[in-house]
C-alpha cells in the first residue's frame, strides 16, 4: 500500500515556505550584547535555504525569552512562538511548509510530554520540523516514527535536564548570598558598606565595581526635595510630580501614582525584602 505524501508548500517564485525560530534565552546570547547565538542560527538558516530550493516566508523570533518553562510557547501575548502555535492550531499554515530551528531546545525545554505535545501538534498539522544542528528532518508521514519520537525524547531530557540543573544551581547561589545578607547585619551597621545582593535595585542607589550598594546624589536630593513638598510645603503628589521633572534633569519620570506607591513602600527607609518569582505554569506569568 502506497503511502500518501503531503506535497510541499510553494511560494511564488516555487520556492519550499519556510518558517524560520530563532530564540535565545539570555540577553548575553544576542548579537548586541557579544554572544553568538543568534549569528550562528542565522548562519545555519542561510545554508538551509540554499540547498533545500526553500523560502523564509515568516521568521520568528523569541529573543530573550526562555523555553524552560514554557514562555516562549504559552504566552500568547508576548511570545512570537505561541502566536505561530496559534496559527498552525487554526490551520493557518499551509500543509507541507516546514519550520526550521537550530535545535528542539530552541522550541522547548519543558519535560519530555510537554515538549512532545508541542512538537506533534505541529506535525500532526503535516508541518515538518528541520533541526539545523544535526541537518535531520522529521515529518509524521515518514514510516520511521517511532525513531523520530525516541530521538525527539531524548534530545529533549537531555535539553531539559540541563536547564533544570542551571535553575537549581542559580536558586542555591541566590539562597547562598541571602542568607548572607541576613547574617552580616551588624557589619553592614558598623562598616557603612553594603554588599549587593543583585543589580536590580531603587533608583536611588547604584551597585559599584566592588559590588556594594553606593547612593545616588542626585537622585537622592530629589527624594529628599520631595518630602519636603509633601511634608512641609503641603503639596499633593500630583503637584510635586510636575514641579519635580519641570524643574530640570529629574531623576526619573516622576508621577503620582509612583509617589504615592514609593510612600508606601519601607524601602525608603532602608529596609530591604528578597523576594523569588513563582512562576505559574498556568498562566506563563509569574
Amino acid at each position: 500500500m502506497t503511502q500518501h505524501c503531503t506535497p510541499p508548500a510553494l511560494t511564488p517564485a516555487g520556492k519550499v515556505k519556510t518558517y524560520s525560530y530563532l530564540r535565545y534565552s539570555t540577553a548575553g546570547q544576542g548579537e548586541a550584547f557579544g554572544g553568538d547565538s543568534v549569528r550562528r542560527q542565522n548562519e545555519l538558516i542561510k545554508r538551509f535555504l540554499e540547498r533545500n530550493n526553500a523560502e523564509i516566508v515568516e521568521s520568528i523570533e523569541d529573543l530573550g525569552i526562555s523555553s524552560f518553562r514554557g514562555k516562549n510557547s504559552r504566552n500568547i501575548k508576548t511570545a512570537a512562538f505561541a502566536k505561530f502555535l496559534e496559527k498552525v492550531r487554526q490551520g493557518q499554515i499551509e500543509k507541507g511548509s516546514i519550520l526550521i530551528v537550530e535545535g528542539f531546545d530552541r522550541i522547548s525545554r519543558q519535560n519530555g510530554f510537554d515538549t512532545i505535545e508541542i512538537i506533534t501538534n505541529i506535525l500532526r498539522q503535516k508541518i515538518k520540523i528541520h533541526t539545523l544542528s544535526d541537518g535531520k528532518t522529521y515529518d509524521i508521514e515518514d514510516a520511521n516514527q517511532l525513531e523520530q519520537l525516541i530521538q525527539i525524547a531524548v534530545i529533549n531530557e537531555r535539553a531539559h535536564n540541563e536547564s533544570k540543573t542551571k535553575s537549581e544551581r542559580s536558586l542555591s547561589n541566590w539562597e547562598g548570598k541571602r542568607q548572607r545578607i541576613n547574617s552580616e547585619k551588624q557589619n553592614r551597621l558598623a562598616t557603612g558598606v553594603y554588599p549587593a545582593l543583585t543589580k536590580n535595585c531603587p533608583f536611588w542607589l547604584a551597585v559599584n565595581e566592588s559590588g556594594n550598594y553606593e547612593f545616588k546624589q542626585h537622585a537622592v536630593e530629589q527624594i529628599k526635595e520631595l518630602l519636603e513638598l509633601l511634608s512641609q510645603r503641603g503639596v499633593g503628589a500630583k503637584k510635586a510630580a510636575k514641579l519635580l521633572n519641570e524643574a530640570g534633569n529629574p531623576a526619573k519620570n516622576w508621577n503620582a501614582n509612583y509617589i504615592r506607591h514609593l510612600l508606601r513602600n519601607d524601602m525608603l527607609i532602608g529596609h530591604y525584602q528578597s523576594v523569588r518569582a513563582i512562576y505559574d505554569s498556568e498562566t506563563s506569568g509569574m
